[in-house]
C-alpha cells in the first residue's frame, strides 16, 4: 500500500491510496503575496469569496440547519481522520 498523510485520498472502490502534493509557497511568493500590488490585484476575488461565505453561511442557517450541518461536517471529518489512517505519512 502507498504511504499517504493528511496529503492522501483513498478510494473506496478500488481500495488505493492516492498521493495528493501538498502546497509549496517559497518565502520569494509569500514576500510577493504580502505585497500591496497583489493585494490590489486580488480585490474583487477577496470581495466574492467574503459574499460567497457569507451567502452559504446564511444557507446553512436557514435551509439545512447550523446543528444538521455541525453534525455533517463532524462525519466528513471523521472520514478525513480514517482516511489518514489508512494512508500513513510517506
Amino acid at each position: 500500500s502507498s504511504k499517504m498523510g493528511s496529503h492522501g485520498d483513498f478510494d473506496l472502490y478500488q481500495g488505493n491510496c492516492t498521493y495528493i502534493v501538498p502546497s509549496f509557497v517559497s518565502p520569494g511568493m509569500q514576500q510577493y503575496f504580502e505585497t500591496e500590488q497583489f493585494q490590489r490585484h486580488i480585490h474583487w476575488d477577496n470581495v466574492l469569496f467574503q459574499v460567497a461565505n457569507a451567502s452559504l453561511d446564511r444557507t446553512i442557517d436557514q435551509t439545512l440547519g447550523r446543528d444538521v450541518f455541525d453534525r455533517k461536517l463532524t462525519q466528513f471529518r471523521e472520514a478525513q481522520r480514517r482516511v489518514a489512517l489508512q494512508c500513513p505519512s510517506q
